[in-house]
C-alpha cells in the first residue's frame, strides 16, 4: 500500500494504471538521475480551452523530451489574472473539467505532473498545485502565503492554508466531472512530501519563495526533499529578473533543486508576465526559459545528478546539527524520475511551442538542433514540435551549468512592451494601432516599441513560428500564400498595422513636424500630418457667439485661466481626433476582408457594426477594421499630473504608462544606434528639449515641461520613489532628500521643492483614476487601479508641512551658530600667538565644514 500522511488515507500501487510497464523497463537506468522540465505559458484569464490546449502541449513536449517531472504556472488552466472572476463558481467548475479532460486521456501516464488550479475545499476557495500521474491525482497542495501587496490581492479570492507544520492531509472530495472520468472520489489535501522511487519532490507556490521563512527552507532541512516545485505568476518589473536568480541560488547554496515555472504574456491586464522558467542545482542553473518570447508555450527540460545534490549537503556538517525531526506527511508515488526513451505523442494543437534542452547535444533529430543552452525544435506546419523519429537523448548526462545573462534596461524596455503589445493586439480583435506622432521622446518611444514588435513578429515568422502567422493572418485579412501584399519585413509590416499622425497646431514648430515625419518614414509608419486649428477655432466661437467672451493667452493678455482652457482644448481636440481616425481609416485604406460595401455596411462584423458602443465608440471587438489607440503619457507625467485629463493620454492603452522620461530617453540613444533598430532620427528627438506645444512662442523663449512643471524629470524620478518604494510621506522624503541633495541645494530649496511636489501631487491626483491601463514596469508605477491605491481628494498638508517647516528652521539655526562659532574661534586664533591645542582642534573641522564644498553650503539649484 502507499502511505499517504499520517492520516491514514492510502492507495495501493495497483490503483495507479501502468504506463507500458514503465517500472520494469527503469531498472537498468542509472537512480541517481532525474529528468525534469519546467514551462512558460502565453496563458489568458477564462480561456479554458486555450489554456488547457497550452498545458497539453507542454506536457507533450515534457514526454517528448524524455522527461519525467512536468512543473507548470501558477493556476494555469483558468490563468492567473481572472481577479474577481476566481469568486466565481463557474470559474472553479470550468477549471476541474480541463482536469478531467486531462485525466480521460493517456497524457499523465508515465509523467508526474504539476498543474495550478483552484479548489473548493470544505466551503472555501485555494489556490492549488494538483498533482498527478497514470490518470490518477496523487495530492491537492493548497498555497499556505498569498500575495496581497502591490499589484495583488490574492486574499480576495482565496483562503490561505494555515495548518501547522507537519499536520496530518485531510480528504478532498474530488469534483463530480473528475470522478466520472477516473472513478476517483477523494485525493489527499494539505502539504505532503512526494516520495518517488529515486527522490523526494514538494511544492512551493510563488510567493511562499518570496516571504520571509519560505517553506522550502523546512522541507529541505527537515523533510530531506530534493527537489522543489514551485509554480509562478510573477509580473515583469525593471530588472526584477535579478532578484529570482538570488533567490534561487540562495534556496539551493546549501544543496537541492529548485524548479521555476512561470506564466508568460499578457493575460488580459496590466501585467506582464515574463517567463524565465529555470531549474537551478545547488546554487548553478542548469535550465534557462526565456524572459521574453511571442512562444505560447516553452518547456526547459534538464537532467540532474541527484548524487550532486546528497554529495553537496553530505559535506555540510552544521545541517546534522541543525536538523529536526519534522513528520511531514508523504506520499508515495511510484515513479522513478530517472529518464527513459520518450514516446512521440505530438497532437495537431494549433500552437508554438518549444522545447529547450540541456545539453544541446541531448536533442538531435533529422533537422539540425539550435546551439546553445536553449536548443528548440523546429515547428512543423500545424505549429506542433517536429517530432523526428531518430532523436537521442543523453540520457545519463547531466545537463551543464548555465551562466544566465540580464538584458539592460533599454533591452527589457524594448521587449517587456513590445510583447505586451503583441499579445494585447492579438487577442482584442483589432487591426492595428493608431497613434497621435508629436515628435517628442514619448510617442517616438511608443512609435519605437511598436516597430520593435513588428521586427519580433517577423522574425518569429521567418524562424518557423505557424501560430504568429496564424495570428498576423487573421489580424491583417490576408494569406502569406496567396496575397502579393502581405508584408515581407517588419517595416512593411509596420506600414499596414501602424497609423501615426501628427496633429498640428499655429504653435506647433516645424522641427517636431519634420521629427515625426522623419521617424514614421524610418520604421514605415501609415503617416498623416494635419493641422487642428479649425477645429479648436469651432470650439472658441461657440463660447464666444454665447458669452461673449473671447479667451487670450497669458502673453496676449488673457489670465492664466483662459490661457489654460486654450492649450487643454488643442490637447482634448487631439484625443477625440484621434479616436475618430481610428474608427474610419482602416476603410480608408480598403483593409480588411470583403469588399468595401461589405465593410461600409459592416455585414463583416457580427457582433456589432463599425461605430458600436462596445469597443470606445470603435467598433466590436470581435470584427476586424478598428484601431487601438496608443497613449503617450510617461510614468513622471502621471505622478506629477503634467498631462491635460482626456487628451493624447487617454487612449486604449499605454506601453510606456509606467516607464520614465529618463528611461525612455536612454531607451531612443540605444534604438538610434545602428547595431539595435538603426532609428537615426531618434537622437535629434532626444537631444530636443520636451515641448507640449501649446502656446505661443513668447519672445522666441520655447515652452519646456519642465520649467512648466517647476521640476526636472530626474527630481521628479526621486520624489516618485521615495513616495511609492519607499513609503515615504512629506517629512520623510525631505529627511531623505537633505542628505541625498545636500550637495545640490539648500535645506529651504530641499523643503519648498518637496512641499510644490506634493502639493501638485494631490491637486492632480484625480486625473490618475481616468488614466490609461498601461503596461506595469516601474516599482513607483502611480497606477490608481491596481499599484497605487490612494485617495484623489487631498487636505492641504498643513501638520506635514509645518514639521517639515520646523526642521528645516532647526537645520538652518543649527548651521548659523556653528558658522559663528567657528567664526570666534578664527579670531581668538589669530589673536593669540600661542593658540591652545584645543583651539586648534576645534577650529580645524569647523572651518572644513564652512567651506562651499560642505553640506547645505549655497543655494547652487536656486
Amino acid at each position: 500500500m502507499a502511505v499517504v500522511g499520517s492520516s491514514g488515507v492510502g492507495a495501493s500501487h495497483s490503483s495507479f494504471p501502468s504506463a507500458n510497464g514503465w517500472i520494469g523497463d527503469e531498472q537498468d537506468i542509472q537512480e541517481t538521475l532525474a529528468r525534469v522540465s519546467v514551462c512558460n505559458l502565453n496563458q489568458w484569464a477564462l480561456d479554458f480551452e486555450g489554456n488547457l490546449k497550452r498545458v497539453v502541449k507542454s506536457i507533450e513536449l515534457a514526454k517528448a523530451a524524455g522527461s519525467k517531472l512536468r512543473v507548470g504556472s501558477e493556476l494555469e488552466v483558468p490563468g492567473y489574472g481572472c481577479e474577481d472572476h476566481f469568486l466565481e463558481t463557474d470559474t472553479i467548475t470550468h477549471s476541474w473539467e480541463c482536469v478531467a479532460e486531462l485525466l480521460a486521456s493517456d497524457l499523465t501516464d508515465g509523467i508526474l505532473c504539476d498543474i495550478g488550479v483552484p479548489a473548493a475545499h470544505k466551503s472555501l476557495t485555494y489556490n492549488c498545485r494538483v498533482w498527478i500521474l497514470n490518470r490518477r491525482i496523487l495530492l491537492v497542495r493548497p498555497k499556505m502565503v498569498m500575495a496581497d501587496d502591490l499589484n495583488y490581492r490574492e486574499s480576495r479570492y482565496f483562503a490561505r492554508w494555515d495548518r501547522p507544520v507537519g499536520a496530518p492531509l485531510e480528504e478532498f472530495r474530488v469534483p463530480l466531472c473528475v470522478s466520472k472520468v477516473t472513478g476517483q472520489t477523494t485525493a489527499p489535501f494539505g502539504v505532503a512530501i512526494l516520495e518517488c522511487l529515486n527522490t523526494s519532490v514538494a511544492s512551493e507556490s510563488c510567493e511562499e519563495l518570496w516571504s520571509p521563512i519560505p517553506p522550502h527552507i523546512s522541507l529541505y532541512l527537515d523533510g530531506g526533499v530534493e527537489i522543489i516545485c514551485n509554480g509562478n505568476g510573477s509580473h515583469y518589473e525593471m530588472q526584477k529578473l535579478a532578484r529570482r536568480y538570488q533567490l534561487l541560488r540562495q534556496s539551493t547554496a546549501h544543496g537541492g533543486v529548485y524548479m521555476y515555472s512561470n506564466q508568460i504574456g499578457c493575460d488580459g491586464g496590466r501585467l506582464y508576465f515574463d517567463g524565465s522558467a529555470m531549474i537551478c542545482v545547488n546554487g548553478e542553473f542548469v535550465g534557462l526559459g526565456k524572459q521574453f518570447s511571442l512562444d505560447e508555450v516553452e518547456v526547459v527540460t534538464s537532467t540532474i545528478d541527484l548524487s550532486e545534490v546528497r554529495s553537496h549537503r553530505g559535506a555540510s556538517a552544521t545541517r546534522a546539527q541543525q536538523q529536526r525531526a519534522v513528520p511531514y506527511p508523504t506520499v508515495q508515488v511510484p515513479l522513478s524520475l530517472s529518464p527513459s526513451p520518450p514516446p512521440v505523442v505530438f497532437s495537431s494543437l494549433f500552437l508554438s511551442g518549444c522545447v529547450s534542452c540541456a545539453p544541446p547535444s541531448s536533442f538531435v533529430g533529422k533537422r539540425e538542433a539550435q546551439e546553445g543552452p536553449d536548443c528548440r525544435s523546429t515547428m512543423d506546419e500545424t505549429g506542433s514540435a517536429a517530432a523526428p523519429l531518430d532523436i537521442q537523448f543523453g540520457w545519463t548526462t547531466p545537463s551543464p551549468v548555465i551562466v544566465p545573462k540580464l538584458l539592460s534596461r533599454e533591452e527589457e524596455i524594448a521587449w517587456g512592451p513590445a510583447c505586451w503589445l503583441w499579445d494585447y493586439l492579438r487577442r482584442s480583435g483589432a487591426g492595428g494601432f493608431f497613434l497621435p506622432l508629436s515628435g517628442g521622446a514619448d510617442s517616438s518611444a511608443v512609435a519605437t516599441l511598436v516597430a520593435f514588435m513588428c521586427r519580433l513578429v517577423m522574425t518569429s515568422i521567418e524562424q518557423g513560428n505557424a501560430a504568429v502567422l496564424a495570428e498576423l493572418e487573421r489580424i491583417l485579412g490576408k494569406r502569406r500564400d496567396r496575397d502579393s501584399d502581405f508584408p515581407a519585413d517588419a517595416k512593411e509590416l509596420c506600414h499596414q498595422i501602424l497609423h501615426t499622425c501628427y496633429m498640428a497646431t499655429t504653435h506647433s514648430s516645424e522641427q517636431t513636424r519634420q521629427l515625426a515625419g522623419q521617424l514614421a518614414s524610418q520604421i514605415g509608419s501609415y503617416h498623416l500630418a494635419l493641422t487642428i486649428d479649425t477645429i479648436t477655432a469651432a470650439f472658441t466661437s461657440v463660447l464666444s457667439s454665447e458669452t461673449g467672451l473671447v479667451p487670450r493667452f497669458a502673453s496676449q493678455g488673457g489670465s492664466m485661466t483662459e490661457d489654460l482652457a486654450l492649450q487643454n482644448i488643442q490637447a482634448r481636440s487631439r484625443m477625440v481626433l484621434a479616436y475618430f481616425m481610428a474608427q474610419l481609416l482602416p476603410l480608408v485604406r480598403g483593409e480588411g476582408p470583403g469588399t468595401e460595401a461589405e465593410r461600409r455596411q459592416g455585414s463583416l462584423f457580427p457582433f456589432g457594426k463599425p461605430g458600436g458602443p462596445d469597443n470606445g465608440g470603435t467598433t466590436s471587438r470581435r470584427g476586424r477594421g478598428y484601431l487601438l489607440v496608443l497613449g503617450t503619457a510617461n510614468v513622471d507625467e502621471g505622478l506629477r499630473g503634467y498631462f491635460t485629463k482626456y487628451d493624447a493620454s487617454s487612449a486604449d492603452l499605454n506601453p510606456i504608462g509606467s516607464i520614465s522620461k529618463i528611461d525612455l530617453k536612454s531607451f531612443l540613444r540605444w534604438a538610434a544606434q545602428p547595431e539595435n533598430l538603426g532609428l537615426p532620427a531618434l537622437r535629434a528627438v532626444v537631444d530636443m528639449p520636451p515641448t507640449a506645444e501649446l502656446r505661443p512662442v513668447d519672445e522666441g523663449k520655447q515652452q519646456t515641461d519642465e520649467e512648466e512643471m517647476g521640476m526636472t524629470y530626474e527630481e521628479l524620478g526621486w520624489f516618485g520613489r521615495l513616495r511609492k518604494a519607499s513609503r515615504c510621506g512629506p517629512f520623510s522624503m525631505l529627511k531623505r532628500l537633505l542628505d541625498a541633495w545636500r550637495d545640490r541645494y539648500s535645506p529651504s530649496v530641499i523643503n519648498q521643492k518637496v512641499q510644490y511636489f506634493f502639493r501638485q501631487y494631490a491637486r492632480n491626483r484625480h486625473k490618475m483614476c481616468t488614466i490609461t491601463p498601461a503596461l506595469h514596469v516601474e516599482s513607483y508605477n502611480p497606477d490608481d487601479n491596481r499599484f497605487d491605491l490612494r485617495p484623489f481628494l487631498y487636505p492641504n498638508f498643513s501638520r506635514q508641512f509645518l514639521s517639515m517647516d520646523r526642521l528645516v528652521l532647526s537645520i538652518e539655526h543649527t548651521a548659523q551658530d556653528q558658522a559663528f562659532t567657528t567664526s570666534a574661534t578664527r579670531a581668538s586664533f589669530s589673536s593669540s600667538c600661542f593658540p591652545s591645542p584645543m583651539a586648534s582642534e576645534r577650529g580645524v573641522p569647523l572651518a572644513c565644514s564652512s567651506s562651499s564644498d560642505g553640506p547645505f553650503s549655497s543655494d547652487t539649484g536656486k
